[in-house]
C-alpha cells in the first residue's frame, strides 16, 4: 500500500475529526451529514417493503383518508399491537408534504429518517458527560454508519424513533446518575420524562422497559436510589400520563378493551412465550447478528475487547454495561426473536467501543489491529458482491455502477485498515465513506434492481398500464401482500376464487388478479377455478395482462393473471 494514500487518508480523517471537535454544533453538522451518507442511498427508490412497512404505511393512510385518529386499521382489520405514535408521524409529515393520502411511501419513511438522525445526535449527547467529547463524537460517527440502523431509517415501522426516545432517556438518566455537575440539570427531568411518554406512544414498554433495567442495575450495583429523586418521579409520571393517557383512554373505550388485548396479550405475550410469526431464535442469536448489523462498528469491538475488559471497574464502562447487558440479555432469553429488537442498546455499544478507539492508545501491537479489522474491506466485498451476482443471476443484468462502488468501497476499507494500524481513532471518519459506498451499491443500485421480488410494485404499474379507467376496483387471489393494497386501493379485495368472480360480475371499472401458479385444497390450479366459477356466473372475461416474479416472503413464484370483464 502507498505510504503517500496512508497519509492523505489519515490528513483528511483527522481534519474531520478536528473539524467536529471545535464545537458542538460543528459535531451536529458532521453527524447529520455522516447519517444522510449512509441512510439515503435507497431511500427514495426502494418500492414499499413488506410486511410491517407496507401495514404500518396503509394504516396511517387510512388515517388521513378517514380523519380518525383514535383507530389503527389496515383496511376493516384493526390493528391492535402497537400504539398510534408512529401513525401520528407518518400521517402528519404526509399531511404537510401536500401529498396527503396519495404519498409515495418515501414520504412514509421520513419520520424514520428523522428518527435515525435523531438517535445519532442524541448518541452524542446522551454520552457527553459519561465519556467526554472525542468518544461521544466518535460513537455516534459509527452509529449513523451502522447497517442496522440503515435499515429502520429505511423502513416506514416504528424502530428508529424508538431508537430516539430511548436514548433521549438514558441521556437524562446518566446526568442524573452522575450527579450535579453534569448540564441540563433543570430540565433534564422534563427531557427524562417526556422521552418515555413518546415512547410509550410509539412501541409500548420497550423505552420504559431499557431505562427501567439499566436503573435498576445502577441501584444495585451502588446500593442507592438516590440519584433518581433527581428525576422527581412523582411530576415525572404525572408528565407521562397527561401525554400518553388520553389516546390508551380513547381506544381501550372504542375499542372496548381489545386494543389491550391484542398488543398485551397477543402481540407482546406470544413474542415472549413462543415464536411468533415464525421469528424464533437460540439464545446467542444477537451475539452472532451483531457481526452483520453492527458492520462497521463490528470489527472496531475485536480491537476494543481487551482493553473494554482490563478497564471493565471504569465507572464509563460500568454504567455503558449497565445501559447494554440487562436488555440484551433479556431479549436473547426471548422466544421470538428479530436483529432490530437490540438497537436500543447500540447507543451503549458504540460508547464501548469509541472509549477503548480512543484511549487504548498502542497497547495492541499495529499488525493485530489490522488483522481483526479486516471486516473493513471484507465485509463490503462480500455483501456488495453477493447483492450484485444476486442481480445477475434473478434479473440477468450486470450493474456496473455497483460493481464500481463495491470495489471502491473495498479498496477504501483496506486504506482504513491499513490507517488503523497507525492511530486508530483516525479509521473512524473513514469507515463512514466506506460505509455510504457500500450502501450506494446494495441499497441504491442492486435492491431496487432486483424488480422480480417487487412483485407488488411490478403489478401496480402493469395495472396503471393497460387499465381502461383510472384507479380500477381491484380484487386479488391468491397474493395478500400489505405493499400492493398500499401500492393500489385501500378498498383493493383480498378475496378468495370465488369472492374475486363474484366481484368481476359485478358492474364498473373492476380488474381482478389471480395466481395462476397457485393451487387450491383439491390440488386444482386456482386460476382454472377462477375461469369455472365465471362460467358458474355466466361471466364473460377476457386476461389482458400478465405479470410474474416472486413473493419476497417465502420466494414463492407467482405469476398474477389480470382479468376484468368483457361488455
Amino acid at each position: 500500500m502507498d505510504v503517500t494514500i496512508i497519509n492523505q487518508a489519515q490528513s483528511l480523517s483527522r481534519a474531520v475529526l478536528s473539524f467536529a471537535l471545535a464545537g458542538h454544533r460543528r459535531a451536529c453538522l458532521v453527524l447529520t451529514l455522516a447519517t444522510l451518507l449512509c441512510c439515503l442511498p435507497g431511500f427514495f427508490v426502494i418500492p414499499p417493503t413488506d410486511r410491517d412497512e407496507g401495514r404500518f404505511a396503509q394504516a396511517s393512510r387510512q388515517m388521513i383518508e378517514t380523519g380518525d385518529l383514535i383507530n389503527i386499521r389496515y383496511q376493516g382489520e384493526a390493528r391492535n399491537k402497537k400504539p398510534v405514535g408512529i401513525h401520528w408521524m407518518q400521517a402528519g409529515i404526509a399531511t404537510l408534504s401536500g401529498y396527503k393520502a396519495e404519498a409515495p411511501i418515501w414520504v412514509y419513511r421520513l419520520p424514520s429518517l428523522l428518527g435515525a438522525l435523531a438517535a445519532v445526535l442524541l448518541t452524542y449527547w446522551a454520552l457527553l458527560p459519561l465519556i467526554g467529547r472525542q468518544e461521544s463524537l466518535i460513537a455516534a460517527m459509527l452509529l449513523a454508519a451502522t447497517f442496522m440502523l440503515g435499515i429502520e431509517a429505511r423502513i416506514a415501522k416504528t424502530d428508529a424513533v424508538l431508537l430516539a426516545t430511548t436514548t433521549a432517556a438514558m441521556g437524562a438518566l446518566i446526568r442524573a446518575y452522575l450527579g450535579p455537575k453534569t448540564v441540563l440539570q433543570t430540565g433534564n427531568w422534563i427531557i427524562f420524562w417526556l422521552a418515555i411518554a413518546v415512547g410509550l406512544l410509539i412501541k409500548g414498554p420497550i423505552t420504559p422497559l431499557v431505562v427501567g433495567l439499566t436503573a435498576t442495575t445502577l441501584v444495585v450495583y451502588h446500593r442507592s436510589a438516590a440519584f433518581l429523586r433527581s428525576l422527581r418521579p412523582i411530576y415525572g409520571v404525572m408528565l407521562v400520563l397527561l401525554i400518553s393517557l388520553p389516546w390508551f383512554i380513547a381506544i381501550a373505550v372504542q375499542t372496548q378493551g381489545a386494543f389491550f388485548q391484542g398488543s398485551l396479550g397477543h402481540d407482546m405475550f406470544e413474542k415472549i412465550g413462543g415464536a411468533a410469526e415464525q421469528h424464533w431464535g437460540p439464545p446467542g442469536y444477537y451475539a452472532a447478528a451483531f457481526w452483520v448489523f453492527a458492520w462497521p462498528a463490528a470489527p472496531f469491538l475485536l480491537v476494543a475487547w481487551p482493553w473494554l475488559w482490563a478497564n471493565r471497574r471504569d465507572q464509563s464502562v460500568m454504567t455503558l454495561l449497565a445501559w447494554l447487558l440487562p436488555t440484551w440479555v433479556l431479549f436473547e432469553l426471548v422466544f421470538t426473536k428479530l436483529p432490530h429488537y437490540v438497537l436500543p442498546t447500540y447507543p451503549a455499544l458504540m460508547g464501548l467501543i469509541a472509549l477503548a478507539v480512543v484511549r487504548m492508545g498502542t497497547g495492541m501491537p499495529a499488525r493485530w489491529r489490522q488483522f481483526w479489522l479486516v471486516g473493513l474491506w471484507l465485509f463490503p466485498l462480500l455483501l456488495g458482491f453477493a447483492a450484485i451476482i444476486t442481480v445477475y443471476r434473478v434479473e440477468d443484468i450486470v450493474l456496473y455502477g455497483a460493481i464500481i462502488l463495491t470495489v471502491l468501497a473495498a479498496l477504501l476499507g483496506f486504506v482504513v485498515n491499513r490507517l488503523a494500524g497507525r492511530h486508530l481513532p483516525d479509521a473512524v471518519p473513514l469507515s463512514i465513506v466506506v460505509a455510504s459506498l457500500l450502501y450506494l451499491a446494495v441499497m441504491q443500485s442492486a435492491a431496487p434492481g432486483l424488480r422480480t421480488i417487487w412483485l407488488s410494485k411490478t403489478l401496480a404499474d402493469k395495472i396503471n398500464e393497460i387499465s381502461l379507467c383510472p384507479r380500477p376496483q381491484l380484487a386479488i387471489a391468491g397474493y395478500a401482500e400489505p405493499s400492493f393494497v398500499f401500492l393500489t386501493r385501500t378498498d383493493t379485495y383480498l378475496a378468495d376464487v370465488a369472492g374475486s368472480a363474484s366481484f368481476l360480475s359485478q358492474a364498473g371499472c373492476r380488474l381482478a388478479i389471480v395466481d395462476a401458479l397457485r393451487r387450491n385444497g383439491a390440488g386444482e390450479l386456482i386460476s382454472d377455478e377462477f375461469q369455472q366459477q365465471l362460467q358458474v356466473l355466466r361471466v364473460k372475461a377476457e386476461k389482458i395482462g400478465e405479470v410474474t416474479g416472486r413473493n419476497v416472503n417465502g420466494f414463492a413464484l407467482r405469476r398474477m393473471e389480470i382479468w376484468r370483464r368483457l361488455p
